[in-house]
């Protein structure tokens, strides 16, 4: 017999994981109280990530010999977001670098490269490993455990300095996957900006648009934006960024909603699709809403469906103008495995053009550059082919932002054309239709309760920051509800034996905080997100029914579940999950954006 599970989480005090830390000092070391973990006090290096690794290894500190590199997660944990130069609790900074740090983990693409975490501002970022940077040794915790620990990033864009004015347009460009707007999209902004008579600026520093939304340029008809949402993108999985970009997508939505923009074109590379797709669910519901234009690049959709051997992604629908770029060559070395659904997307409900062929570049050697190569075509078409004047009549050739009208010259929604092999004088297009594929229906094969013989509950670890409490049915044995209270952000992980393959988390949800709570609750499954829900977006009061979140295709074996709420006001904070199951679904069923 199956029984729903109720978490309940009571969170307080707004305060970033390394600030809440408090540190005991034993002399070469420091021990963070919050997560357990022993740092050694002063800096080695510079040196290579395999230097470093040695060295942490060799280390011989405070009588103890155990020490080992940081991995990624631990080493974020000490950044400190309130501070900069260095971004770290005072404690350290005497014997802290503004530097980037070596972490133990390898760069999930590229086993050449690794990751690290600059102390200057706390960026995240990765470098071949035979780069020099500084080392600080840790010892305790097991390596890659803390996921569900670190600060949750709130999605928060926050438009500078612009003031109301009905009638205006506005352009955001954003990137997807492990990415920044620095890769592709401040350029393509440059480009728009000089077409639309804005001004570039003329110095842009690196950290500018760090994590926010940044208005690139202004002119009195249209404000040019970049939102750069690199540590919520920074995952180890596509779709975790994807799963991610929901909750950022819902956030610029509302910002720019709150604008009473006349015209909105959206544009976007890779698991970005998700974050755009998102904001125009927001803003397709508002009275009188913009004109809303959306572009693809190279979309990453987890759940496209697949019919015939073609990829269908639903990204787009209900906007006013959608176009999508595609390479259709696979880029598995990318993104690892295809059962993950992917790119190579066509979109039922856009204008679709395949540009594989129109790709003269040389091709890289090794095959993850030649698979983020093909990845990156797409939008490098847009930007070098089509702000010329082209036979085609693509691309920014078709936007409002050059004056045109939609949809353009012969230009269709559900139409996809192939752009031929590039050779001079070539006019002709080859064009058919796409037909949306009827939705096969969201209902789960197989719905499993946690606790049960197909998902054995077999260790709970617990929040050390708070008090965690769950409560068993007398009747089943199986958890009927837990009740997280703290002063800080509160977790709870739970470790799974699962028995069948599972790729879907469900459940109902209802906030039942006081006025003024903006809780934000994560959820993790073998420390990659897989979906979040801030408080502040909630529509109505009351419970929501259906929350459905993809969780990767979980073989079976031992898994771990966890849950964070982070709160961001003194006003306490508190939600409820109910019936709380694991399932598994047919990939073929879309799985609708959810607010």
């Amino acid at each position: 017999m199956q029984k729903s599970l109720v978490i309940v989480m009571l969170v307080c005090w707004l305060v970033p994981l390394a600030a809440q830390a408090a540190y005991v000092d034993n002399g070469a070391t420091l021990t963070d109280t919050v997560t357990g973990l022993e740092w050694q006090k002063a800096t080695m290096g510079p040196m290579t990530w395999k230097q470093g690794l040695t060295a942490a290894e060799n280390l011989i500190l405070v009588g103890k010999s155990d020490w080992r590199l940081p991995d990624k997660n631990e080493l974020r944990s000490l950044v400190d977001y309130s501070r900069y130069f260095p971004a770290i609790d005072p404690v350290f900074s005497a014997t802290t670098k503004p530097s980037y740090y070596w972490s133990s983990t390898t760069f999930t693409n590229g086993p050449y490269g690794a990751w690290l975490v600059h102390f200057y501002n706390g960026n995240v970022n990765y470098d071949n490993k035979s780069a020099v940077y500084y080392v600080r040794a840790v010892r305790g915790r097991q390596s890659g455990t803390l996921g569900y620990l670190t600060t949750q990033v709130r999605p928060d864009p926050v438009i500078p300095d612009t003031i109301t004015r009905p009638g205006r347009k506005a352009v955001v460009l954003t990137h997807g996957w492990n990415s920044n707007v620095q890769d592709w999209a401040v350029d393509m902004a440059a480009k728009i900006c000089m077409e639309v008579g804005g001004t570039v600026p003329e110095t842009d520093p690196l950290f500018r648009y760090a994590n926010k939304l940044s208005k690139y340029c202004s002119t009195p008809q249209w404000d040019v934006f970049v939102y750069d949402w690199r540590t919520a993108a920074d995952t180890k999985a596509p779709w975790s960024a994807w799963a991610n970009a929901v909750e950022y997508g819902t956030a610029l939505g509302i910002t720019l909603a709150k604008q009473d923009y006349a015209h909105v074109h959206l544009l976007a590379h890779s698991a970005g699709s998700m974050l755009i797709d998102s904001a125009k669910n927001w803003l397709q519901r508002l009275p009188g809403k913009p004109f809303l234009h959306l572009t693809f690049f190279d979309a990453y959709d987890p759940f496209a469906q697949i019919k015939n051997g073609v990829q269908l992604s639903a990204n787009g629908q209900g906007a006013d103008w959608v176009d999508n770029y595609v390479d259709k060559r696979p880029v598995v070395a990318l993104f690892g495995t295809t059962d993950m659904g992917g790119t190579q997307l066509l979109m039922p409900y856009a204008y679709n053009v395949d540009v594989t062929q129109w790709d003269i570049r040389p091709v890289p050697d090794d095959p993850y550059s030649a698979a983020l190569s093909r990845h990156a075509w797409p939008h490098l078409f847009y930007a070098q082919e089509t702000f010329v004047p082209m036979a085609f009549d693509l691309g920014f050739a078709l936007s409002r932002e050059t004056g045109k009208t939609f949809p353009g010259t012969n230009r269709q929604k559900k139409t996809v054309c192939t752009l031929p092999k590039r050779i001079a004088g070539t006019t002709t297009l080859s064009c058919e239709s796409v037909k949306p594929v009827p939705d096969l229906g969201t209902t789960p094969e197989k719905i499993y309760t946690i606790g049960d013989t197909s998902v054995v509950l077999k260790e709970v670890i617990k929040s050390v920051t708070g008090v965690v409490n769950f409560i068993n049915d007398p009747k089943t044995g199986l958890i009927q509800y837990w009740t997280f209270q703290t002063g800080s952000p509160v977790w709870a992980k739970m470790e799974l034996d699962i028995k069948e393959p599972v790729n879907a988390l469900t459940f109902d949800y209802k906030f039942l905080s006081a006025t003024g709570a903006e809780g934000y609750l994560t959820v993790f499954v073998d420390n990659n997100v897989v979906g979040s829900i801030d408080e502040r977006h909630m529509k109505s009061a009351g419970a929501h029914a259906g929350k459905r979140m993809y969780i990767g295709e979980l073989e079976p074996g031992i898994h771990a579940l966890a849950v964070r709420v982070d709160p961001y006001t003194t006003v306490q904070s508190s939600v409820q999950l109910l019936d709380l199951k694991l399932v598994y679904v047919k990939r073929e069923a879309i799985f609708p954006p959810e607010m």
